[in-house]
């Protein structure tokens, strides 16, 4: 390894700038360059997809992304990281309790190459309503701190993402269930129930307002094949 020139300093591609998966990059970079006395590079990126174009195009030698959201073939996997938790987030006064009710409303899926926009897709899907919403196209999800004719927002992120607990920190936001999580999951290879704890986004709002049912995938870190074990 202290011959190989090309590993000198490594590349991870992680996610948008502020959200959990670079939160995690930025830590993983400080255990790298502490255990190697290795650089590590951190990039910002749309999310999941553009991480494996990464990859494949020699652009970055690691990435993390989320499970079932692009073709692992080719890439190496190295470790599950963490639980990603589905999260429908609603404004409080919008009349809606069921995720059917999501129709006719606009919604924010995420940037175009990110997992979490397919993975909303994919809930959408299920419920027969993927073509009935009005989609925010390319939007960060808290940007429906700002914009008040953004109705919600589906988020796939795990539940230490800074963004997210801002969000619903202010109480203006709820999240709903999703009832046919079972069903979902027989249908699906990365997808699993998932129980939200009543309150774990804020006592004093209470998000939750109950234990909620909904869904959840996985964050991996993968890489190109062939690197050499230090890493």
């Amino acid at each position: 390894f202290a011959s190989d020139r090309r590993h000198q300093g490594i590349t991870l591609v992680t996610g948008v700038e502020g959200g959990l998966y670079n939160q995690f990059g930025v830590e993983l970079k400080k255990v790298y360059e502490r255990r190697t006395g290795r650089s590590m590079t951190v990039v910002a990126t749309e999310g999941s997809a553009a991480n494996r174009s990464a990859l494949i195009d020699g652009d970055a030698q690691i990435a993390i992304v989320q499970a079932g959201s692009v073709d692992l073939d080719g890439l190496d996997l190295f470790c599950s990281l963490y639980p990603e938790v589905i999260h429908l987030v609603v404004r409080n006064e919008l009349p809606v309790r069921r995720v059917e009710e999501l129709a006719g409303k606009k919604m924010v899926l995420g940037p175009l190459q990110s997992g979490m926009r397919k993975s909303g897709m994919e809930i959408l899907k299920h419920h027969q309503i993927l073509d009935l919403i009005v989609e925010e196209k390319d939007r960060y999800f808290d940007e429906i701190l700002e914009d008040e004719e953004i109705d919600g927002a589906i988020v796939t992120t795990g539940i230490f993402n800074p963004d997210l607990q801002r969000v619903l920190g202010t109480g203006h936001f709820r999240i709903l269930p999703i009832p046919a999580a079972g069903a979902i999951q027989a249908r699906s290879a990365h997808l699993q129930e998932y129980l939200l704890p009543m309150g774990i986004y804020g006592i004093h709002h209470s998000v939750p307002s109950e234990n909620l049912s909904t869904l959840a995938t996985t964050a991996l870190l993968v890489g190109q094949r062939d690197l050499p074990p230090i890493l």
